[in-house]
Parts: structure tokens; C-alpha cells; sequence
């Protein structure tokens, strides 16, 4: 643990090393036992050591001989053992006999990766797979059922939020960013994604996050009032802003509706549409006005703000993470509330941060959107399925799938 939580802190070979820096170091007292030193108090550390993110652990000997190759060929201690992975295909993985909970009724995984919907949906229906990655849509999980289909909703959802980048003009006015948040009729787009699938957001943190606050309220919505502060900005003929927009389903269709609903309030929204990849990379190279950005994290208000709010994990930064707004507004609230260990102050820090970023239009939290996945009628996964942090139902020691004889 001691190499794996080093490992996570290392900005060279984390991506998350930002989230690691309130420890100062990590000794093994003995086999079983492991201290942790902070540099200053962090209420949302149990969060850290949870296996989410930076936080599993590794196998020192395999990532020190493997070097930059053990992405391609990783070392768990989990009931499945990595096998063969072929680029934008499939990863297999064999049973691991040696598994501390007993050797898996399983005797291996293929992690298929089909692109298509209607693909994947014929896959599952003829069970050529057991298990898919569904379509997050109201419509089509009501025609799954429809047709007999094992269906699981399941949380957390992945928060999706439209950040407005100030970095790039005119975003870099309050009357323009208020604009925005009038134009954008966030029911409308949770009734396109439907209520099983999608929950309103009611602040800058996700629904259900320890310490969410939904007392500064939604943004109205009132095109006409858009137009008028576009007005008062000093832009009467509106404005054209461009977006970087992903391809995949969970996102383009939703920029279009924003699209749509941004140009009744003057405001011109060009897409460019591209790959996931390239979506991302350009997004982190600051290049998209509007981004829009969807994500699960450990439930905790503080972990969430300082992520995607705070100053210092803007985009460009040395500890950059997610804050494409670069908002700064924040800043002191979310940094005390990280280091306060009365629950009812850093409550009330908490409330205080959103309220400001609520006030300062940074982002315009639009809803969670929920894990959808189907499993044919053979799959029995071993418990009762509430959700998981890996956002896809866990395969375990204990799950079996009964083929039908012939």
C-alpha cells in the first residue's frame, strides 16, 4: 500500500497526484498496518484509501519491472487475473484460483468493445454476451423491458454539467455568463433523458454528495431575460461561441438541445464534433467555450468543489484536474472546508462555496445520469445489485452464468 499510495501522489504517473498532496508520507508499521502523515487536517481522506482512482492498490514488482508497459499488462489481487488485451477489442481475463474469498465460479471475462448500440443490443439478445453497457435513455430502456429485458439502473450517476469557460471572451463577463444560464432549459433536457435514467441537479454538486446544498436555487429560465442581459454586456446582435463536442450518445445529442435552446437567446453555439478522445484532449488544451462534462467521485461535497472548482485544478495548471471555468471564486470556502473537522462549520463552508460559484455562473449544473446496463436472464452476479463506483455491476467470485443445454 505504502508503494501504491506514492505511486498515486507521483504527478509523473498519476493523473489524480493532485488529490494525494495533503500526505506527506506513508510508512508500514508491519504487514497488516500502514500510517499515513498529513501535512495539514483533510476531512475527505477515507475517500483517498477507498480504491477509487489513485487509490487501488498496485503490485510494486509488476509496475517496477513493467514500467510503462503495466498499463497494458496490470497485476491485481482481485478474483479475475489480466490475460491478453487487444486494442479496441477485448481484454481478457482467467480466474484467479489464489483469491483470498475462494477461487470464482468463473473460470474467465471477455471484455468485448462494441462501439455500435444496435450491435451490442444484438449481442446481448442473442447471447452472444451476457452482460452490455446500455443505452442511458428513457426510450430505449422502456422498449428494452418491453421486449423482456433484464434492465439495471443503478447509481452513482455520472453528474453532467455545462462548465463556461472564461478564459476565452466574452465569457469573461457576469452579464454573459447569466445569459447562459437563463437560456438553458435544464427540464426539457431531463425530460429527454427521462426520469428513470436522469435526476435534476439542484447545485454545482452532484445529487446525493454529502454536503450538497440546493438553497441558492436553479438558474430560471427565461430567454427573454437572456437576450436583455446579452443587451446590457454590449452585444444587441448576440454572440457566437464555439464548443468541442463528443461524439458518443451520452453527449451530442444533449449539446444539440442546448444548441437549439442557446439560440433563441441570441447566442450561436458552433460544435465541433469529434471522437471521445479528441473531445477530451482538446477540452484540457482550453480550447472549447461551453464544456460540457459528466462524472462520478467519491460522494463528498469537498472532493467534488475542489476538483472542478477551485483555482488551483484549473485547466493549464501545475494540479490541474477538471475546473475548465477556471473559477476562482471559491477558493477560500472550499480550501477551509477540506481542512475542517467540525461537521456543522464545514457544512456551512461547503453551502457558502456553492452559493458563490451558484452566484458567480460558473457552471450550469444540469443532472446525474444514471449507470444503465442489461444481463441476459443467465447471468446470476452473486448479490443484490445497488450500484458501484466502478459504474458497471462488479463480476465476483460469486457470479455464474448457466448456459442452456442442447
Amino acid at each position: 500500500m505504502v508503494y501504491s499510495m506514492q505511486r498515486a501522489a507521483d504527478p509523473k504517473r498519476s493523473s489524480f497526484a493532485a488529490d494525494f498532496l495533503m500526505i506527506e508520507k506513508v510508512e508500514a508499521l508491519d504487514d497488516y498496518t500502514v500510517r499515513f502523515t498529513l501535512r495539514r487536517p483533510y476531512a475527505g481522506f477515507l475517500g483517498l484509501v477507498a480504491n477509487y482512482h489513485g487509490g487501488s492498490i498496485l503490485s510494486k514488482a509488476a509496475a517496477e519491472k513493467l514500467g510503462k508497459g503495466f498499463g497494458q499488462a496490470p497485476i491485481g489481487t482481485g478474483p479475475f487475473a489480466f490475460s491478453q488485451l487487444v486494442t479496441q477489442q477485448y481484454v481478457k481475463l482467467v480466474a484467479n484460483d489464489s483469491y483470498f474469498r475462494g477461487a470464482p465460479k468463473l473460470s474467465g471475462i471477455v471484455y468485448r468493445m462494441i462501439l455500435s448500440d444496435s450491435a451490442r443490443e444484438l449481442a446481448v439478445t442473442t447471447n452472444e454476451i451476457d452482460l452490455m453497457a446500455a443505452k442511458r435513455e428513457q426510450r430505449w430502456v422502456e422498449r428494452a423491458r418491453s421486449r423482456g429485458m433484464d434492465v439495471d439502473i443503478i447509481d452513482p450517476a455520472e453528474f453532467r454539467t455545462l462548465f463556461i469557460n472564461r478564459n476565452i471572451k466574452p465569457l469573461d463577463n457576469l452579464k454573459v455568463r447569466q445569459a447562459i444560464a437563463s437560456a438553458i432549459n435544464v427540464d426539457e433536457i431531463v425530460k429527454y433523458a427521462g426520469k428513470d435514467v436522469a435526476q435534476k441537479g439542484c447545485s454545482v454538486v452532484p445529487n446525493g454528495y454529502l454536503g450538497e446544498d440546493c438553497s441558492a436555487g436553479a438558474y430560471e429560465y427565461d430567454p427573454a431575460r437572456a437576450r436583455k442581459l446579452l443587451v446590457e454586456a454590449g452585444f444587441p446582435n448576440g454572440i457566437t461561441l464555439r464548443s468541442v463536442v463528443s461524439n458518443v450518445s451520452t453527449q451530442q445529442p444533449i449539446m444539440e438541445i442546448i444548441q437549439a435552446q442557446l439560440a433563441q437567446a441570441n447566442i450561436k453555439l458552433n460544435m465541433e464534433v469529434v471522437d471521445h478522445a479528441t473531445y477530451q484532449a482538446k477540452s484540457r488544451a482550453d480550447q472549447s467555450a461551453l464544456v460540457f462534462y459528466g462524472a462520478a467521485r467519491f460522494p463528498i461535497a469537498v472532493t467534488w468543489l475542489r476538483e472542478f472548482y477551485d483555482s488551483s485544478a484549473s485547466i493549464g495548471k501545475p494540479g490541474a484536474m477538471s475546473n475548465f471555468s477556471h473559477c476562482s471564486i471559491a477558493d477560500l470556502e472550499i480550501r477551509a472546508a477540506a481542512v475542517e473537522g467540525d461537521p456543522s462549520r464545514q457544512l456551512s463552508l461547503l453551502r457558502k462555496a456553492q452559493q458563490v460559484v451558484h452566484e458567480d455562473v460558473c457552471a450550469v449544473p444540469l443532472f446525474g445520469l444514471k449507470q444503465v446496463w442489461v444481463r441476459g436472464s443467465q447471468v446470476n452476479l452473486g448479490y443484490d445489485l445497488k450500484g458501484a463506483l466502478s459504474l458497471q455491476p462488479p463480476v465476483t467470485e460469486l457470479t455464474t452464468v448457466t448456459r442452456a443445454s442442447h
